[in-house]
């Protein structure tokens, strides 16, 4: 064989084993790469999401290639795997005296091209590499069982249907159900726990009981939606332009950043409380929009005019009323014909109240006269 030939074959022979050992070292060295990687760059870690449907889990990475990571470490690591190996064998096979040189020779140009190989990944094929870099990255944050992948499933399910509540209510929903349990398998590999299981069993129960409540409120705020087209229809009907403004205003409550933030933060009382308002609000509109100007004339048409009952205590009518005073004061508007409305419908309200005092107060007179008289019998009673 001709001196290029020999040449030829010795290069081949130190580029393979140095080949072996550079991968070698190069996916090992990239393994913990990856972990350091994902533990201290943020911004990576945002950019993993998860798409769960009920058959498989789909991992995708938002970032361009220009703020991917490129995995300069490991491939110089494999650079330095290649080199030792090259000089190992460039040493042992260059003992004879004769042949030193040319084993000398091969070394040297074997190791140029381990040299220059990182250059040439970059330069030929980046998108190979950081396709590789991806695809252990998602093997890294799999699940590594069955009752993993069923639980995220799970909790998946349970995350959309809360999106669903939110979509109907028309808030903002701020709870990505997905992103917690990317976060746990996150934490597995930056930290090394193993208790992941349990960690998404306890997401799933606390989501559960979290959508439980949601649902309880979605009934109520599409109870409320209901009573909103009555109000806005009999508005439409009888009503005026201040009560489709005050209207408007029930309205941006009922999807407002309050109400968002409420149900975000699972601030169940304070969402309940919101909403009962915006009920309260929305009665006592449409019970203006519907009431005439004519004075009521019997306790049961002032209970009537006022939406209340006779069970209702006084501290409760006194607040419906106040809440019709305050949507039908005469000075919210400048229209004439408006004020003059007005001022009729407050003469009704302040009617109806004053029938309402006077007959409890008539009843509880009559009460503590018949107590007394009771209390009188009995003394008499009594007495020998």
């Amino acid at each position: 064989m001709t001196f290029e030939t020999l040449f030829f074959i010795a290069c081949i022979l130190l580029l393979a084993v140095a080949v072996v050992a550079a991968l070698g070292v190069f996916f090992v060295a990239l393994r913990f790469w990856i972990i350091e990687v994902l533990r201290d760059d943020l911004h990576l870690r945002r950019a993993i999401n998860l798409g769960v449907t009920q058959k498989e889990i789909v991992y995708k990475i938002d970032l361009h290639n220009r703020t991917f990571p490129w995995p300069a470490v490991p491939l110089e690591w494999g650079v330095v795997a290649a080199l030792s190996a090259i000089l190992i064998e460039t040493i042992a096979l260059g003992r004879d005296p004769q042949l030193r040189s040319f084993w000398y020779i091969a070394g040297v140009s074997g190791a140029a091209v381990a040299l220059t190989t990182p250059f040439m990944i970059a330069r030929l094929w980046p998108e190979n590499v950081r396709n590789l870099v991806k695809r252990r990255i998602f093997a890294l944050i799999s699940p590594r069982s069955n009752a993993e992948t069923s639980e995220i499933q799970e909790i998946a399910a349970i995350g959309r249907e809360i999106s669903e509540h939110f979509t109907e209510i028309g808030v903002a929903c701020e709870i990505d159900a997905i992103k917690n349990c990317r976060d746990i398998l996150l934490h597995r590999i930056a930290d090394q726990r193993r208790d992941i299981l349990s960690k998404l069993i306890a997401v799933r129960k606390t989501l559960a009981t979290y959508l439980d409540e949601l649902r309880i409120f979605a009934r109520l705020h599409e109870e409320a939606r209901r009573e909103f087209e009555w109000a806005k229809n009999a508005i439409v009907n009888n009503g005026s332009t201040t009560l489709l403004d005050e209207l408007d205003r029930i309205k941006g409550c009922m999807h407002s950043e309050s109400l968002a933030g409420f149900l975000n933060r699972a601030r169940w009382d304070s969402a309940h409380e919101l909403m009962g308002q915006i009920r309260f609000d929305l009665r006592m509109v449409q019970n203006v929009a519907e009431g005439g100007s004519d004075m009521p004339l019997s306790l049961e048409q002032a209970y009537r005019l006022l939406n209340v009952n006779e069970l209702a205590t006084n501290k409760m009518i006194k607040t419906v009323v106040d809440a019709l005073r305050r949507i039908w004061h005469p000075d919210l508007t400048c229209d004439a014909d408006e004020c003059e409305r007005r001022t009729k419908k407050m003469q009704q309200i302040n009617a109806a109240w004053e029938m309402v005092v006077a007959a409890r107060a008539v009843n509880i007179d009559a009460q503590s006269i018949s107590m007394e008289a009771d209390g009188v019998r009995r003394s008499e009673q009594r007495t020998p």
